[in-house]
């Protein structure tokens, strides 16, 4: 399972950095250059290390990637509320790690979280984290029900 933890462990970090005013979109996660493709390489071994577990260990993981999914929704959900604060510069950092802090474990930020620029910035990188949980949510269900779909057909009298 080793590659569905260092899957899972770049999805529950956040590394924000800017340069001046500006924020860094190279320095958004530990994989710097080709993000989306080397998270996409990442979710294929995941999926990998799923495909060698029994049917009951595979659930395990899929309500692990569905409660993960149901904090990204949650931030998504109040992303509005987020923007409408920073940019009327009512924003408070609280608010903001009120919604971070149960969807990562390891957040870096090397400045004011609560401007509008950086609410925009960091945005990106959560939608690219969840949308690549809902393929893996998807690929697992699939594989759920290919192993649930063989173990029917090894039951099932010969006709």
């Amino acid at each position: 399972m080793e590659k569905f933890d260092l899957y899972i462990s770049e999805i529950k970090t956040l590394k924000v950095k800017s340069i001046g005013r500006f924020i860094d979109l190279d320095h958004y996660t530990n994989i710097q250059r080709g993000y989306p493709a080397e998270l996409d390489n990442l979710q294929k071994h995941a999926l990998s290390d799923l495909r060698m577990l029994a049917v009951e260990k595979i659930k395990c993981h899929l309500t692990l990637l569905n409660q993960l999914e149901d904090l990204f929704s949650r931030f998504d959900k109040n992303y509005l509320e987020l923007f409408m604060q920073a940019q009327n510069g009512k924003l408070s950092r609280d608010k903001v790690f009120e919604y971070l802090n149960p969807i990562f474990d390891n957040i870096s930020v090397d400045h004011d979280i609560t401007s509008l620029q950086s609410i925009i910035g960091i945005y990106s990188p959560i939608l690219t984290k969840q949308n690549s949980i809902l393929s893996l949510i998807n690929k697992t269900e699939d594989l759920l029900f290919e192993r649930l779909l063989s173990q029917q057909e090894m039951k099932a009298p010969n006709s």
